[in-house]
């Protein structure tokens, strides 16, 4: 997600990027660290100054985002914390205050108010693992011949009505417009 908001979707330069996690939480910690250490390295290779807070519930959120907002954060993304999701609404009303977008892994939450949000078509995921089952379970495939990948199609979509708001000038170039799913005027 941030190797995309630099280079094909820009304002002139993003310095600074605001993610909120529950780091404190044992059940995904795991996953939450390595996601981290990934969101730290390709901010570095970009330049990007990632600010993380870690908040413990959901009613954290707003305040979170508002207090960073007014660091003069350039951006807040949501990279699929499990706290942070089910506030996406108090998120991007934080923003708003800003006029400063949002970013999210979940291409959903453009219709909640994030400007972009890129992530996994789990409706195309599904219908792959099904036509995969079918092949097994009519005998032209042998459970053991299944080639594992790692492929997640990926959806895109970008709230319009968003961009149109914010403080600073964001361009959806061509490039990225032609990979548009949903586009929300």
């Amino acid at each position: 997600m941030i190797k995309l908001i630099r280079p094909t979707l820009f304002l002139l330069a993003v310095g600074s990027i605001l993610l909120l996690s529950d780091l404190g939480n044992r059940s995904n910690q795991k996953q939450e660290e390595e996601f981290f250490r990934m969101a730290r390295e390709v901010c570095q290779d970009l330049g990007i100054e990632l600010l993380e807070k870690s908040i413990e519930s959901v009613s954290q959120v707003y305040e979170s985002a508002l207090s960073l907002g007014m660091a003069q954060v350039e951006a807040l993304w949501i990279g699929g914390d499990n706290v942070v999701e089910p506030a996406i609404g108090a998120y991007c009303a934080a923003a708003a205050k800003f006029s400063i977008p949002v970013f999210s892994n979940t291409p959903e939450h453009a219709f909640s108010g994030t400007l972009l949000s890129l992530g996994a078509n789990y409706y195309q995921i599904g219908q792959n693992t099904a036509n995969m089952v079918n092949e097994i379970l009519a005998g032209r495939l042998e459970p053991s011949g299944v080639e594992i990948k790692n492929i997640v199609p990926q959806k895109l979509f970008v709230n319009d009505s968003i961009r149109r708001t914010l403080r600073d000038q964001w361009i959806i170039p061509e490039n990225l417009s032609a990979r548009i799913d949903t586009l929300i005027q």
